[in-house]
């Protein structure tokens, strides 16, 4: 049951944190630059906050397997998420962002081949719905972009990205806990968007303070690093496809949230993707014990 709460607790403060940071004022042509630095402080808040928290009446007891964790935060962070903020870029949020939730197929394919993960037909079939209705769901939100080569490679990459990301801390979580594979795929994380922030410097781009000075950052920080931390908790407790199956629920979240908060209107046609999302999400759950 543990698992299951952190897994929906993943989907539900990555929505927040995706409203919020929906309404920040950033600048249009600093905007890359900005974003990735803000990336930079959510994870390096997470990381003092983890390793403060893993350090108490000591030092963190990490045994072995460094590489794979680490290597996973600079894959699933700067690289995809770099790559997937570039697809919008290029195709606009429209392509990109349907397209970029589909990793979860990637992932499962590259779960069941390395970390030899069966299930039922029940949870496949579950699991598919959850990943059609999420894009059905992303590409609802409305408009269309011309394609573009050059934005299909940054979303391959991004989607590669967040796929291997899951399967190396998955592989990790067989020595360490979650919370310390998460520790680890922060320092990877954090060194990555330091690089991205040095090469943007060395281009000319320099930050602006007063594009920092907003509430709604504390926010992003705090409902990120908290997503984050649930979603690795989940794939300790679950492994990688139940865990991926309630995060990409987040859609859903956003819609309830936004409606309440922000009084944004739900569609019909987006109220009929939730219903199927949340059915495939129901659906890879069920399984016989042992299975996953």
């Amino acid at each position: 049951m543990r698992g299951y709460l952190f897994g929906a607790a993943s989907a539900v403060f990555w929505a927040a944190s995706g409203l919020l940071f929906d309404r920040l004022p950033f600048a249009r042509g600093a905007a890359f630059g900005q974003m990735v630095f803000l990336l930079f402080l959510i994870d390096l808040c997470s990381l003092s906050a983890v390793w403060a928290w893993l350090g108490r009446g000591g030092r963190p007891g990490f045994r072995g397997g460094f590489w794979r964790p680490v290597l996973s935060g600079l894959l699933g962070g700067p690289v995809g998420m770099s790559a997937y903020l570039l697809g919008i870029h290029y195709l606009t949020v429209y392509y990109a962002a349907p397209l970029s939730s589909l990793f979860p197929v990637l992932a499962a394919a590259l779960s069941a081949w390395f970390l030899k993960e069966r299930t039922g037909a029940a949870a496949r079939a579950g699991f598919a719905l959850a990943v059609l209705a999420s894009a059905g769901l992303a590409a609802d939100a409305g408009g269309r972009g011309g394609l573009n080569a050059l934005g299909l490679v940054c979303i391959a990459v991004c989607v590669s990205g967040w796929s291997l990301e899951v399967v190396l801390s998955a592989r990790t979580m067989r020595t360490l806990s979650g919370l310390q594979v998460y520790c680890l795929r922060l320092c990877g994380s954090v060194c990555g968007y330091l690089l991205i922030l040095v090469f943007l410097s060395a281009r000319g781009f320099s930050l602006n303070p007063s594009d920092f000075h907003d509430a709604r950052i504390i926010g992003i920080i705090a409902f990120g690093a908290l997503s984050y931390a649930c979603y690795y908790q989940a794939i300790y407790l679950l492994k990688p496809l139940k865990a991926m199956a309630l995060n990409i629920t987040y859609p859903v979240w956003a819609m309830v949230l936004g409606f309440f908060v922000y009084r944004h209107p739900v569609p019909p046609s987006a109220i009929m993707w939730a219903v199927l999302l949340g059915t495939g999400a129901a659906l890879s759950l069920y399984g016989r014990e042992g299975e996953i």
